[in-house]
């Protein structure tokens, strides 16, 4: 076997941080190359990078002896699972268990959570391999001399150790599916952050569309739908005015631009008029609300009704319109 750390451990309620434990590094010729009583501590960081062989206490193992019928190997194991399980206390995955597939059988178990702080403990100190043998186990003395002999003697091919997880299948579960909860719980998030961010958005052009109205139209109490009061009241003026050519610039071009492209009566985010063009920012793209072939319809159709409509180069969500002199006809 090669350079080992060995551990003569009392009983694992007693280990405390000053405590001192026997402990001996035994070469790949079973012999001792250093020996001493250190704390616990002390020795695993002394020796972390050795394989670490623990000696467990009589108390924290219990050993039986069973009766069982010559088996072979491949049935013995269920055997002695199930006359075991018939003497454990507890739930049979609760505990480390070992045997020697030789006659007569010694099984030995002990609670895994009995075990679990001084596995902790060494994987803490980052020992790697680790083995947890009852001292029960090995060869008693034969004689008052003999008393050291747990430092030499041939270990034998038992380990009580295990996997440091008390939830082995919940945690596997986890490990595969809590990339895909993140994602959504991350792209869920963005979505609320980004309807709030455009609901504000629109609020603001509302509020901005509703100013602009207001100024234009001082007579409206409420506005709620900008465009529509807009053209709602343009009617109401025309109605009152003895011919459409009296009507003010702004006027006209609204009442052509809601006759032409009805589509943008809920559309329009803002307006801006100036030097007899207006510019008419949408919500949408323009592209979006009218194919290629229906826009230059609806331009041909307004310049029979004297508009010029054309999209803002700059800006897809713009687009600019202006009345056309009429021509006169001699």
């Amino acid at each position: 076997m090669r350079t080992h750390l060995r551990l003569l451990l009392p009983r694992l309620s007693l280990v405390t941080k000053d405590a001192p434990i026997a402990f001996t590094v035994i070469n790949s010729r079973q012999q001792v190359q250093q020996e001493g009583e250190m704390p616990l501590a002390l020795i695993l960081q002394t020796f972390a990078h050795l394989p670490a062989v623990c000696l467990l206490a009589e108390g924290d193992v219990v050993t039986a002896e069973l009766e069982l019928p010559p088996l072979k190997k491949s049935q013995l194991h269920t055997a002695v699972r199930s006359r075991l399980q018939t003497m454990l206390l507890h739930p049979y995955e609760h505990y480390a268990t070992g045997y020697l597939p030789q006659y007569p059988i010694y099984v030995h178990w002990a609670l895994k959570k009995t075990l679990s702080p001084l596995l902790q403990q060494l994987h803490n100190a980052g020992i790697q391999r680790i083995q947890l043998i009852p001292v029960t186990a090995l060869s008693h003395p034969q004689s008052q001399s003999d008393q050291n002999n747990w430092k030499t003697q041939a270990l034998p091919k038992l380990n009580l150790g295990f996997t440091l997880d008390s939830h082995p299948k919940t945690t596997a579960v986890w490990s595969w599916f809590k990339w895909p909860i993140y994602a959504a719980c991350i792209g869920w998030a963005s979505l609320i952050l980004l309807n709030q961010k455009q609901t504000q958005q629109l609020q603001v052009a509302q509020q901005e569309n509703a100013l602009l109205v207001k100024h234009i139209f001082p007579n409206i109490p409420l506005v709620l739908n900008p465009l529509a009061q807009a053209k709602q009241a343009l009617l109401q003026q025309q109605e009152h005015a003895q011919t459409t050519q009296n009507a003010p610039d702004l006027t006209k071009l609204l009442t052509q631009v809601n006759l032409s492209i009805p589509e943008l009566s809920d559309q329009v985010r803002s307006m801006h008029y100036e030097k007899n063009q207006l510019q008419l920012v949408l919500i949408e793209p323009i592209s979006q609300l009218l194919s290629t072939d229906d826009w230059q319809a609806r331009q041909k159709e307004a310049l029979l009704h004297h508009l010029k409509i054309e999209k803002d180069e700059t800006d897809p969500s713009a687009l600019w319109a202006a009345i056309t002199p009429e021509v006169t006809h001699e």
